[in-house]
């Protein structure tokens, strides 16, 4: 923290209120930059249109799989559910048909 500090010419107290003063995110709200800040956090429909994969066809390959998935559900709600890593379903998603 210190050197963030010296860079931004203030003390490594300022940073450090900097940071405590920052609003944490809404309950529920998704946002990139959280704990791991991988791709675990976006949704399905997010990493869908971020990798122009076809939502329909993405869902249908997890359901192959036998993993249930919804839109609206992070990479990493949907591994959790189904057993599974995100790194895992991304590999999967990924995957040439």
């Amino acid at each position: 923290m210190q050197k963030i500090a010296d860079d931004a010419k203030l003390s490594a107290r300022q940073v450090y209120d900097i940071i405590l003063s920052a609003p944490p995110p809404a309950s529920g709200e998704h946002t990139e930059g959280k704990a791991g800040g991988g791709l675990g956090w976006k949704t399905l429909s997010q990493f869908c249109a971020d990798e122009g994969i076809a939502l329909e066809g993405a869902r249908a390959r997890l359901a192959a799989k036998g993993v249930n998935a919804g839109v609206g559900q992070t990479l990493r709600e949907i591994a959790s559910s189904s057993g599974q890593k995100p790194y895992e379903l991304v590999e999967l998603l990924r995957a040439k048909p």
